[in-house]
């Protein structure tokens, strides 16, 4: 049901991804998805600083697939209870 970024990014928050759906919905309840929205675009800044390169205006399936891999890395903690 969630994406692998999501779930990423619930784990940047210390939730898990069904933890932080809720949370979302509460403290958001007209926009749910706008810290999902907020967390992915600083994610795409910092992947690309960290690289040296700047944004392109269209991304392709190769920023995608190492992005994808630099959140792994970045967000792989399991969330503790």
């Amino acid at each position: 049901m969630f994406t692998n970024r999501y779930h990423a990014f619930a784990r940047s928050q210390g939730r898990s991804a069904e933890e932080q759906r809720a949370h979302d919905r509460e403290e958001w309840p007209q926009g749910s998805a706008a810290p999902f929205m907020l967390w992915i675009g600083e994610q795409w800044r910092a992947f690309f600083a960290e690289r040296g390169e700047k944004r392109p205006v269209s991304l392709w399936p190769h920023h995608h697939e190492a992005f994808d891999m630099w959140l792994d890395a970045r967000f792989s903690v399991e969330v503790k209870t």
